[in-house]
């Protein structure tokens, strides 16, 4: 994350190739078999949060993802979204990060989401014309990793969103946000086969995406190439690709499994 922030891990052009030949491969697959691709990267919490790091000297302003971004919009049709604009738009109005972990919290996600809805052309929701309370956080990963003492620091700040109550919603095999595969069944009137593939920061994005899908699959990346996987990806009709900024290499493993099980 700090070299993602510092500029001092930009790609090459054959890194950026890369890249974007296993992406377009993905396309045309899904394209081919009728379904939707999709690919949202979350960005670091020092990206929307500068204001807030030490005085470190940036060396390059045009950092990795955004180059990287931009090369795959001017050299193909991609749809994929960096939702950096939208969440230095809406900090003012809410916590976003957590202090004490990597993650995005609840309200962070809900902006994200948005983000990816606008990208894949469906209707969008203003946060400020939701219901939501603060409650406390008290897991933050900066904590663990730090082997910090949790109580030397105060609860940190996440928000409950009232986002369409009125959707009816029911997890399948007792599962939860977390688990590394999470099925859920609900009466939204988009009834269709949703399937979001992606590392931690997909858990909370779930909160939303499982209210505006008939059938949602969550899907961990850490444990994509578990044989199960392979028939929810091959049913979907609409396939998201979530990956945060500081794990973007790991996006490429993640793309060479999805076109090995669509091709199946």
């Amino acid at each position: 994350a700090l070299d993602d922030y510092l500029g001092t891990n930009v790609l090459s052009e054959e890194e950026m190739e890369e890249y974007l030949t296993r992406m377009v491969k993905l396309q045309e697959i899904c394209t081919s078999q009728g379904k939707e691709l999709y690919f949202i990267i979350p960005p670091n919490k020092a990206q929307v949060y500068p204001e807030k790091m030490p005085s470190y000297t940036i060396e390059n302003d045009y950092r990795r993802v955004e180059q990287l971004l931009n090369y795959i919009q001017t050299n193909s049709d991609i749809k994929i979204v960096y939702p950096l604009e939208e969440l230095l738009a809406a900090k003012n109005l809410l916590q976003l990060y957590f202090k004490t972990d990597t993650h995005w919290n609840e309200a962070g996600a809900f902006i994200g989401v948005q983000a990816l809805y606008s990208l894949m052309g469906m209707p969008t929701t203003d946060l400020q014309d939701l219901s939501y309370y603060q409650k406390d956080f008290n897991e933050g990963d900066l904590i663990r990793m730090g082997n910090l003492n949790p109580e030397d620091f105060p609860a940190d700040i996440n928000f409950e969103i009232e986002y369409k109550p009125e959707v009816g919603v029911t997890a399948l095999d007792d599962g939860q946000a977390g688990d590394p595969i999470y099925k859920t069944f609900s009466n939204s009137e988009n009834e269709c086969n949703f399937c979001i593939v992606g590392d931690s920061y997909r858990a909370f994005m779930s909160k939303y995406l499982i209210k505006d899908f008939s059938h949602y699959f969550q899907l961990y990346t850490k444990f994509i190439s578990e044989p199960e996987n392979r028939e929810i990806v091959q049913d979907a009709d609409i396939i998201v690709v979530e990956c945060v900024e500081r794990f973007n290499p790991t996006l490429l493993e993640t793309l060479d499994i999805l076109c090995e099980y669509l091709q199946q």
